[in-house]
């Protein structure tokens, strides 16, 4: 079953990363917003995706 996701990123390039590697469809995407605060960039995106699997989120290192 489908339902709605979001992870945060403080890199584009991390959340590029994500999306690729979690085969992420591009319908699937409800949104990509980027919030600033006094020293950086956060980015959240909400999405659709299946209940019963857990997405690979990259780590500090990726």
């Amino acid at each position: 079953m489908n339902v709605l996701k979001t992870e945060y990123f403080y890199s584009a390039t991390k959340m590029l990363v994500f999306v690729n590697k979690n085969q992420i469809p591009r319908e699937n995407i409800l949104t990509i917003a980027a919030t600033e605060s006094t020293s950086s960039v956060r980015y959240t995106i909400f999405y659709y995706g299946d209940s019963d699997v857990e997405e690979e989120v990259p780590s500090i290192w990726d």
